[in-house]
């Protein structure tokens, strides 16, 4: 899965200048905001005055007419002439000025545009206004010109390591959720009931406080037994928690039949990334000072004598370098891609890949102890394990899995052949404390806080209600949704967006047959894929029905007053009933069970070739901001940047069926790799000077890693404006104009709502931890990056050639 322009140059139309509001608060606006904006109809015409001559016929006095030569009396008639001519032409400037006055007051009065003055438009204009900076040229840096105000009151973003469009939507959706969560009565379904208790049991601190380390105690001992294998640890603590450590292991739809499930392997998800090791030295110190505090005190609370706690400094040490090692181990982002071919093994084999190792150092003998663990850890075993009591399935040495990272497992098994058994345990052990450690009690939950200050830059305690809302969203979204769409999505929205998707979809295939990089049969499969995507939008049908969310949770009881117990169990629950499922047809009602329909994010699924917009992600400011230019401008783009997935360096691989098929022929294929590299070299020279004086690998976009995202996120826009361009030729009229915002045409409020999505607060942390780790490029740039390679863009806003966003010689276009 699992994911936000100035006045017209040169000629463009005239109006006011919008009045800018004093207070820069740069929140978003909630439904009951004012607008504050003066319509610029209002304004004062300020008239010039005007030095008008006057003409004077000067005659001479004469007391002898008869002096008076023939040549001179004929001169008379012309220069009255002249000046009834002068005069004439005076009149006319008069009137002709009066006539451009009467015609500007008239066009001030009644433009020849409409103005939106619904709630929506008002609202959205004023928050158009707070944002942008229009004293910035947007040719020059449209990020800056729409974005430029987004955060002035630091208060705001104190204490929080970044601040955007979702941040503010996920707010909302969380404060709905808690209200809808603590109104349940024993009038509601069970499983709301249900789901009631494990909310209360989450937010009884002192209940928690009570229990103490007593059940922490309780599930190491369950799970780790030094007289198991540690192949049947490992698969009991997923079937127990659905957590894993040392490797990853999911249930996902067959690369090769879609309809079916499979096992997949990868390399497993670690407290702290693998940058954090080469770059952020502060964050492994703060690491290996949590463990020491966690382990120092459940050592004290459950009585370990001193000498064992003598050799803590050790123990600590084995585990962050346990860590390190597998962070070293496992393969860069930049490098992990979907394969044109999959890993497909069979137990059998997985087996002998662990099998054949050599022992570590001369001095060891192979049949040591050391050796013997990585010669012991049977697949067969580990899978058995899983789907025992769970599946009729036969477990035999033919099983097939889909191995995703063969580098990492393959190096893993070097790693296993040089741990003692002991030690291994002892690091499973500190990753169970991981974990669970936080719900443990005030102190140890302390001792995680502070961690995370370190990791994110900030120092803020987070609110336990809101924490145990995050927290059931993740382990029962359903129940936790159930009345919320019923109550908080808006009407038609779902259809809205709907029609948006087929727009979109029908402003790609537009741009792939204009393409002249891709051969005509590979535009057909294109084109075909692109007819066959699916399009889970808001929630599964099934969501209203009271009695279908009760069959969902069928089994699921809480016994206890104790949230670790009930946490424990929701866990258990969740991760048996995706085993139990493993046999069955691959559902294709929703996306996922753990993706919650109130998730205020998007995505798209290449195995199932479906893009997903939960409920949490169709509200404002996306959709229903009152003109279509700002819902094509802010969703649009995001639909088109989630449609180009399928279509990207991995997207590429999966048909429309999403099967792993290779489908585009070779030329095309070598077309696509060069312009794609164009996008490689275009990323790679983008970085920030706050947070380092020269470029570097912590303050500079990695176009490899970012390649795919910054290839949808130019992709979208472009399909974007095309599917308003048709929307509008459909509908056969142009849309009004946003109040105080007058003199931007509806394009040009498209280009402002696409980039204003983006705007985000960002701490030194934060950026640093998205340019090392992150899909995606930093926001600033998923505007500029974009925007300058987009010509159209150019022509809208009237760059001159010589402009930053205008870089006719250096632009790169794929999807376009």
């Amino acid at each position: 899965m699992h994911f936000l322009e100035l006045p017209i140059r040169n000629g463009g139309t005239t109006g006011s200048e919008p009045q800018r509001s004093s207070s820069q608060t740069n929140f978003f606006v909630e439904d009951d905001a004012r607008s504050d904006i003066s319509d610029a109809s209002s304004a004062n015409i300020e008239r010039k005055g005007s030095t008008v001559s006057s003409c004077n016929l000067e005659t001479e006095s004469s007391t002898n007419k008869s002096s008076i030569s023939s040549s001179l009396y004929l001169m008379i008639p012309t220069r009255i002439l002249t000046c009834s001519l002068g005069f004439l032409a005076l009149v006319v400037l008069i009137l002709v000025g009066a006539v451009a006055a009467l015609a500007y007051l008239y066009f001030r009065t009644f433009p020849p545009y409409e103005i939106c003055r619904t709630k929506e438009c008002t609202r959205t204009a004023t928050l158009f206004l707070r944002t942008m900076d229009d004293t910035i040229d947007p040719c020059e840096d449209f990020h800056k010109f729409a974005c430029g105000n987004w955060i002035t009151d630091t208060s705001v973003v104190a204490n929080v390591a970044s601040f955007d469009h979702t941040t503010i939507m996920r707010n909302r959706i969380i404060g709905h959720l808690r209200e809808l969560t603590e109104s349940i009565t024993r009038n509601d379904i069970e499983a709301l009931q249900q789901l009631k208790i494990i909310y209360n049991s989450c937010v009884d601190l002192e209940s928690i406080e009570r229990a103490g380390v007593g059940p922490m105690i309780d599930l190491i001992q369950k799970l780790i037994d030094p007289q198991r294998s540690v192949a049947k640890t490992l698969a009991m603590i997923h079937r127990e928690t659905g957590q894993d450590y040392v490797f990853d292991i999911s249930i996902s739809p067959s690369y090769y039949n879609t309809s079916v499930n499979q096992i997949f392997i990868d390399q497993p998800d670690l407290p702290i990334p693998k940058a954090a090791f080469q770059y952020a030295p502060n964050i492994v110190s703060a690491y290996e000072t949590l463990i020491k505090k966690v382990l120092s005190k459940i050592g004290h609370e459950i009585g370990v004598p001193t000498e064992y706690m003598n050799d803590m400094k050790m123990a600590v040490r084995k585990i962050s370098a346990f860590d390190q090692l597998f962070a070293l181990s496992s393969t860069d982002t930049e490098d992990k891609s979907k394969p044109e071919k999959a890993n497909l093994l069979t137990l059998k084999e997985l087996n002998r890949l662990f099998s054949n190792r050599s022992t570590f150092g001369p001095e060891n003998a192979t049949n040591s102890v050391v050796s013997r663990l990585a010669r012991d850890f049977n697949w067969t075993e580990y899978v058995e394990t899983l789907f025992e009591g769970l599946s009729d399935i036969k477990i035999t040495d033919e099983f097939v899995v889909n191995v995703i990272d063969l580098n990492y497992i393959d190096k893993l098994a070097d790693i296993l052949v040089r741990t003692p058994p002991d030690e291994l345990h002892m690091y499973v052990m500190w990753q169970l404390l991981y974990s669970f450690g936080k719900d443990i009690s005030r102190e140890f939950r302390s001792y995680f806080d502070s961690f995370s200050a370190v990791i994110d830059g900030t120092e803020s305690t987070p609110n336990r209600r809101t924490e145990c809302v995050n927290i059931l969203d993740k382990s029962m979204p359903f129940a936790m949704t159930h009345k919320y769409i019923q109550r908080y999505v808006k009407k038609g929205v779902i259809e809205e967006a709907r029609e948006l998707v087929s727009y979109i979809v029908q402003s790609f295939k537009g741009i792939v047959l204009s393409l002249d990089w891709m051969d005509d049969n590979t535009k057909a499969r294109a084109l075909l894929k692109a007819d066959k995507v699916r399009a889970y939008l808001g929630y599964p049908k099934w969501l209203p029905d009271p009695e279908m969310v009760n069959a969902y949770y069928e089994g699921l009881k809480f016994t206890s007053e104790s949230f670790f117990s009930n946490m424990l169990t929701v866990m258990k629950w969740t991760s048996e009933k995706q085993l139990r499922e493993f046999s069955l047809p691959v559902d294709l009602t929703w996306t996922s069970s753990s993706d919650s329909p109130a998730e205020a994010d998007c995505f798209y699924d290449d195995e199932l070739n479906a893009v997903t917009f939960p409920s949490g992600f169709l509200q404002e400011p996306f959709i229903g901001m009152g003109l279509k230019a700002i819902d094509y401008g802010a969703l649009g783009s995001v639909m088109g940047h989630e449609l180009t997935h399928g279509f990207d360096t991995e997207g590429r691989y999966s048909d429309e069926t999403g099967r792993l098929n290779s489908w585009w022929s070779l030329n095309t294929l070598e077309d696509f790799v060069g312009k794609a590299d164009c996008f490689i070299n275009q990323y790679d020279g983008y970085w920030f000077p706050e947070l380092g004086s020269e470029p570097g690998p912590n303050n500079t976009v990695n176009g490899r890693r970012t390649l795919a995202e910054n290839i949808a996120d130019n992709g979208g826009v472009r399909e974007a404006l095309e599917a308003y361009r048709h929307y509008i030729k459909v509908k056969g009229k142009s849309e009004p104009r946003l109040p105080g915002l007058e003199k931007y045409t509806p394009e040009q409020i498209f280009f402002l709502s696409f980039a204003q999505s983006w705007c985000s607060y960002m701490n030194p942390s934060a950026l640093m931890d998205m340019i090392e780790t992150d899909l995606h490029s930093p926001p600033k740039y998923r505007i500029l990056g974009p925007l300058s390679n987009f010509k159209e863009f150019s022509n809208i806003w009237q760059c001159s050639s010589s402009a930053r966003m205008n870089p006719d010689k250096t632009r790169c276009v794929l999807w376009g």
